[in-house]
C-alpha cells in the first residue's frame, strides 16, 4: 500500500459510498470533512505518545506491530509511525487543512524521541521509562539530549560489519532491515521542508539520520541491515574492497545458525535506501546526498549476479558471493529482489540522467522471464 494508510483507506471507502447512495460525485467539501474526522480519530485515538502501530481492533484495546503490544509501545517498521505521518503530510497538501499538519508533526516528535545514538531508528519505540533505559536513545522523554554512551575509540574505528555485527552495543542499532530507518527519515525530511525548515529539532533529527547513513556505506556502494554506532567515517576499502559479485566454488546447504553476511539487499534494502537518498538530495540540494544514491547504484551494477543467472541475491559476503541469511533464504538469486532492483535502477537513471544504470535490466528480465514456473508463475527463490 505505500504510503497509504488506514486513514486514506477510510476516506477513500467514503467517498465511494457516497458515490453509492447519493449516484453523484462527493463534493470537496465532503471529502475533505472526512478527511478531517479521519485524522482527528487517529491522532486523538488510536495515536499513543503520537505515534502508531499497524492495527488496533474496534475499541483500540488490542494493538498489534509484528506482534501485541503495550500503549508505551510504537512501531517504526512500515506501515508504522512514518507510513501514518506520509498519509497525513499527503492529507495537509491535498487539504491545506491544519489538523492534518499538526498530526503529522506529532508522529515527527515521536520519532525524535526513538531516533538512537547511531543515528537511525530500530523497529519499535518505547516510552516507558524503565524500558527505554535499555536503549541507547538520543533525547529522553522531555527531549533534552541522553549522554553518548559510545566512547570515541569506537566510533573511530574502521567499522563495518566486523564490528557491527558483534552488537557490543546492542541497544543502539540503527536498522535498515524492512525500511525501517529508511521510512523514518523520508519522512522526517519531508516534514522538515513541509515546517519550512524552521523546527529546528526536525531538521536535526534529519541531518543526523542522513549523516548515519552516508557513514555507514560501504566503499562499493552498498550497506549492511544494521550497525551500533555513529561512525566518524565510512568503513575502509582495504577492509572491504570493491569487486564484482562472483560464485563461490562452495557453499553450504544447510543454514549456519547465523547472518553470514555484509551486503544486504534483502527486504528492498537497496532499493529504498535509493529512494531515501534521492529524497534528500530533492529537498536539501546537497551533493552528498546523490552521489550516494548513485553509488548504491554502482553497487547494484557490482552485485548483478554473471551468467548464467544475472540477477540478484539477497545476501553478499565481502568477497560478493551471495550467502545464507535466515534459514528460509539461502544463497541464491531472488525474484522479488530482483525485481525491485530493476524499478529502482530505473528511478535512479532517470533521476541522474545516467543510462549506464539501465545496462543490467535486459538481461535480467530476459532471465526472469526464463525462469517462469511452467504454470507462468515467478519462483522467488532461483
Amino acid at each position: 500500500m505505500s504510503r497509504l494508510s488506514s486513514l486514506l483507506v477510510v476516506c477513500l471507502t467514503f467517498c465511494e459510498a457516497a458515490t453509492v447512495v447519493a449516484a453523484e460525485p462527493p463534493t470537496r467539501d465532503e471529502v475533505t470533512a472526512a478527511l478531517r474526522k479521519a485524522t482527528t480519530f487517529q491522532h486523538n485515538q488510536a495515536s499513543r505518545h503520537g505515534g502508531y502501530v499497524y492495527a488496533s481492533n474496534a475499541d483500540l484495546t488490542l494493538r498489534e506491530g509484528e506482534g501485541t503490544t503495550d500503549d508505551d509501545t510504537i512501531w517504526v517498521q512500515p506501515p508504522g509511525t512514518p507510513t501514518v505521518g506520509e498519509a497525513f503530510l499527503d492529507a495537509y497538501d491535498a487539504a491545506g487543512d491544519d489538523v492534518h499538519l499538526e498530526a503529522a508533526k506529532a508522529a515527527g516528535r515521536a520519532l525524535l524521541l526513538g531516533q538512537r545514538q547511531s543515528g537511525g531508528w530500530y523497529y519499535s519505540i518505547s516510552f516507558a521509562p524503565e524500558e527505554r533505559k535499555k536503549s541507547l536513545y538520543r533525547l529522553d522523554l522531555e527531549g533534552r539530549p541522553a549522554k553518548d554512551a559510545v566512547p570515541r575509540k569506537d566510533r573511530e574505528i574502521n567499522g563495518g560489519w566486523d564490528a557491527w555485527k558483534r552488537r557490543k552495543y546492542e541497544g543502539n542499532q540503527t536498522i535498515l532491515d524492512d525500511d525501517v530507518t529508511q521510512a523514518a527519515t523520508r519522512f522526517l525530511v519531508r516534514l522538515d521542508k513541509t515546517l519550512g525548515f524552521e523546527d529546528e529539532d526536525v531538521h536535526a533529527a534529519a541531518e543526523l539520520a542522513l549523516k548515519s547513513l552516508l557513514t555507514a556505506q560501504y566503499p562499493n556502494g552498498g550497506w549492511s541491515a544494521s550497525w551500533d554506532r555513529l561512525q566518524s567515517s565510512p568503513p575502509s576499502e582495504d577492509d572491504y574492497p570493491v569487486v564484482n559479485a562472483s560464485y563461490p566454488q562452495t557453499w553450504r546447504k544447510t543454514w549456519p545458525k547465523d547472518f553470514t553476511g555484509c551486503y544486504v539487499t534483502n527486504d528492498e534494502l537497496m532499493s529504498r535506501m535509493i529512494d531515501t537518498l534521492l529524497r534528500a538530495h530533492e529537498v536539501y540540494h546537497d551533493e552528498r546526498y546523490l552521489d550516494a544514491a548513485k553509488r548504491a547504484g554502482e553497487f547494484l551494477l557490482l552485485a548483478q549476479m554473471p551468467a548464467p543467472q544475472p540477477a540478484w541475491a539477497q545476501q553478499y559476503d565481502r568477497n560478493m558471493q551471495p550467502v545464507w541469511s535466515r534459514a528460509f533464504e539461502p544463497p541464491s538469486i531472488s525474484g522479488r529482489e530482483s525485481q525491485e532492483i530493476v524499478a529502482s535502477l530505473i528511478r535512479l537513471a532517470d533521476a541522474t540522467g545516467k543510462v549506464n544504470y539501465l545496462e543490467p535490466i535486459p538481461r535480467a528480465i530476459a532471465y526472469l522471464k526464463a525462469s517462469r514456473l511452467p504454470d507462468g508463475r515467478a519462483c522467488p527463490l532461483l
